[in-house]
């Protein structure tokens, strides 16, 4: 099985001030799930910019896209 994990947000989630992208949360999250879990995780990690426009049908398309697990 194949485990999907969806990321929305900003700059925090794509590692910000970090030396490299792939230090930020999300990616650490998925490390720790796939030694948890024992299964392969991917992780989709998209900007979310709440200060815009009502953002429901960016996340209805997301999650279409996606389809991360539970």
């Amino acid at each position: 099985m194949v485990v999907a994990v969806l990321v929305l947000g900003r700059s925090v989630v794509f590692g910000h001030a970090l030396e490299s992208g792939d230090q930020a949360w999300p990616y650490h999250l998925r490390d720790e799930l796939e030694r948890e879990l024992g299964e392969e995780v991917t992780l989709e990690v998209r900007r979310l910019n709440p200060d815009g426009r009502d953002p429901t049908e960016y996340l209805r398309r997301m999650f279409e896209e996606v389809r991360p697990d539970g």
